[in-house]
């Protein structure tokens, strides 16, 4: 099917008056490269650098996506993990589920909920005074993100704080970064601010060897500042793809 994105616009070119056409759409899926998916108000999206589209509909905000077993999943304020190709629901939760990661093989969630499960078997593995916005792998230990601080999760350990929220966590070149509420994106070590935004940034993702960043919604590479996607629309998590993971979404 094609799709026709209102007000959005990809390297200047204005998505009101552009249709995707169907080669387009099987050109996107033909390379064995990771592409970039992002959750949004209504749904699910992918872009490799040249054209968005729409795989997935949610009804209402997509918080969080990962690959787990070869499979994505995602979950949002639908309080749910949904197994994506097929809509399976793995997973439910009393509020908003907002963060998800692999570590040690196993799935891990957190949110408004204010707790990290471990998904499979719903074991709290550590528990928090504030919404957790995010969990990342980094030397081989999960970590979290709630309110103002970066937790160690197995030991609760702070390792940084910040005067505002913390939305989003990524490992890039070995090192850990953290962004937010607070409009900068640091190398979270030293605290070296690496970009500065004018509005909050809400997600981190590493892809294709770069570390990119996401405004309410607007995608950039953050080394140069180089917007490579003004979407128009909210943009949530951000995670890389391999094309074959998602030929059965569309």
């Amino acid at each position: 099917m094609s799709l026709k994105l209102e007000q959005r616009k990809v390297f200047g070119i204005d998505w009101e008056n552009y249709r995707i056409d169907r080669r387009i759409e099987r050109n996107l899926f033909e390379s064995e490269e990771e592409i970039l998916v992002f959750g949004s108000k209504d749904g699910i999206y992918c872009f490799d650098g040249n054209n968005v589209k729409k795989i997935v509909e949610r009804d209402s905000m997509v918080w969080d996506l990962i690959v787990w077993n070869g499979e994505l999943y995602d979950a949002g304020h639908y309080k749910k993990i949904y197994r994506t190709r097929d809509n399976r629901v793995i997973s439910e939760r009393d509020d908003v589920v907002r963060a998800l990661a692999v570590w040690k093989g196993e799935l891990y969630d957190a949110g408004d909920y204010k707790k990290i499960y471990r998904t499979r078997d719903n074991r709290v593995v550590a528990e928090r005074d504030n919404t957790v916005w995010d969990l990342v792998v980094w030397n081989g230990e999960l970590y979290d993100a709630a309110g103002g601080k970066i937790y160690r999760t197995r030991d609760n350990r702070v390792v940084a704080e910040r005067d505002k929220p913390i939305y989003a966590l990524a490992v890039w070149k070995g090192e850990l970064y953290d962004a937010g509420n607070y409009r900068k994106i640091y190398r979270t070590r030293d605290n070296r601010v690496v970009a500065e935004r004018d509005a909050s940034v809400v997600a981190l993702v590493v892809w294709n060897g770069e570390l990119y960043d996401a405004t309410w919604t607007t995608i950039y590479r953050t080394r140069d500042n180089k917007v490579i996607l003004d979407f128009g629309e909210p943009i949530r998590h951000m995670c890389t793809v391999p094309r074959s993971v998602l030929r059965g979404l569309i």
